[in-house]
């Protein structure tokens, strides 16, 4: 058995975990290496380089040494579907904020029409209120013991019987049938109804 260590793998095989030699010639750590290689791609890496420096000026002597800085920043370029994902996330919260902004504008406008609503049911209120006041002032016993005073009413404080007298005789009705009832009743008997 023909066993590899790591540093017969080659650079194909570590950057792409491609094992062109078969799996059972291969150990156990190499197979391991390449495993764990497999999904990992390499990041391009970028360097920038900035520096800033100032100028010397003759016509005066600096009281304080400036030196310059050297800022080294490093950028990775991001692959187009993480590129496509960050375009898709910033779109869904453009879409929300301004979802949220016309719910805003709308809520306000709503708030508009019910502080209207409610000055009208205020104003209406107001006038059920003093309909209430005449409606329970005329309706008051002593308002129509003086209404019916001075429309020439008087007060009998005796009560009187009234006797009914019918109107209309009470009528009497009579069964009647003819021959096609009498089948009907005869034909219910023997079928048990």
């Amino acid at each position: 058995m023909v066993t590899t260590t790591p540093e017969t793998i080659t650079e194909k095989e570590r950057r792409y975990g491609i094992g062109y030699r078969p799996i059972s010639r291969v150990s156990s750590e190499t197979k391991r290496l390449t495993d764990e290689s497999i999904f990992t791609p390499e990041k391009e890496e970028i360097v920038i380089e900035r520096r800033i420096s100032v100028p010397k000026h003759t016509e005066k002597a600096p009281t304080a040494k400036v030196e310059p800085k050297n800022e080294v920043a490093t950028i990775t370029s991001l692959s187009i579907k993480s590129k496509a994902l960050l375009g898709l996330y910033v779109g869904i919260a453009f879409v929300l904020s301004i979802i949220v902004a016309i719910t805003g504008i709308i809520i306000g406008n709503t708030q508009k029409e019910v502080g209207a609503v409610e000055s009208q049911v205020k104003t209406m209120s107001t006038i059920v209120r003093v309909q209430e006041a005449q409606l329970d002032e005329l309706s008051s016993d002593s308002y129509i013991e003086q209404s019916a005073q001075a429309n020439g009413m008087v007060d009998t404080s005796v009560d009187g019987t009234v006797t009914l007298v019918p109107t209309y005789e009470n009528e009497s009705y009579s069964s009647s049938t003819n021959v096609f009832d009498a089948f009907c009743d005869w034909f219910s008997g023997v079928i048990g109804g």
